[in-house]
């Protein structure tokens, strides 16, 4: 008798939970269409690392206070997730639509293409883009690009450093070569070999082209012979000749022209 009444009660309080949570839950308009799931879409361009992935899209949209899932299609506001998208200067596009076919929301971002990330003196970091623009950094969204640091001016970052890091994107020798570029207080620019090797020094000049070539030869007829780490540094700036600190040169003979 006594395990009968039980049952009675815990069948009770089923039908009571099930009550409740249906009446907590409101109900849709009739005919609604309430929405299935967000579908992410990125794209980003060819051999570049993703800043974000689908699942933090996912979270920007969480961050937004807009429910989606379980509404109805008609209540969701398509353009206000898509105007805060497109204030995220990672992306060069967002596109927000709802399908009826599917019931799902649909995301379709660009990603821009970063090219390398700036430490400038004192300054906040930003990435320099394909399209000679400009990302900020966020710390929660980073890749692993080249560096450029120093006194580095944006004018700068998007002029004639721009222009040497297309120079060295487009060398096969050097595409991967160098890892970080440094711009001292007076506007020289040294570049740094990811692995060993000498510094780059290459002053002033923007002779790009010219300079690489000298590297290339140097490389081809001394450093073959010597082995790469065996140079401090290299100097690059002056027109017909390298000028190379040897590691192992005497301190009254810090340089010599080769």
């Amino acid at each position: 008798m006594i395990k009968r009444i039980i049952l009675i009660l815990i069948g009770l309080l089923l039908l009571g939970y099930i009550g409740y949570t249906a009446w907590q839950r409101p109900a849709l308009p009739h005919g609604a269409q309430p929405c299935r799931g967000v579908e992410v879409s990125l794209h980003i361009p060819e051999g570049t690392a993703a800043f974000m992935s689908e699942a933090d899209v996912l979270r920007e949209i969480e961050r937004m206070q807009i429910k989606t899932e379980g509404t109805p299609l008609e209540q969701i506001d398509v353009y206000q997730i898509e105007q805060k998208l497109k204030e995220n200067p990672i992306f060069s596009t967002a596109e927000v639509y709802l399908s009826t076919s599917t019931q799902f929301l649909h995301v379709d971002l660009e990603q821009k293409e970063a090219l390398y990330l700036v430490l400038p003196d004192g300054e906040h970091p930003y990435y320099v883009t394909r399209e000679r623009g400009f990302i900020p950094a966020q710390p929660n969204y980073t890749i692993y690009v080249p560096v450029v640091s120093g006194r580095v001016k944006l004018a700068d970052a998007l002029g004639r450093i721009y222009d040497l890091e297309e120079c060295l994107r487009q060398d096969p020798d050097y595409r991967d070569y160098f890892g970080q570029c440094y711009v001292d207080r007076d506007g020289a620019i040294t570049l740094v070999p990811r692995a060993l090797g000498p510094k780059i020094l290459l002053g002033h000049s923007t002779q790009w082209q010219g300079m690489l070539d000298k590297l290339r030869a140097f490389e081809r007829e001394v450093s073959g012979r010597r082995g790469r780490n065996a140079f401090e540094y290299l100097k690059l700036q002056f027109e017909g000749q390298v000028v190379a600190k040897s590691r192992f040169t005497p301190e009254k003979s810090p340089e010599a022209n080769i």
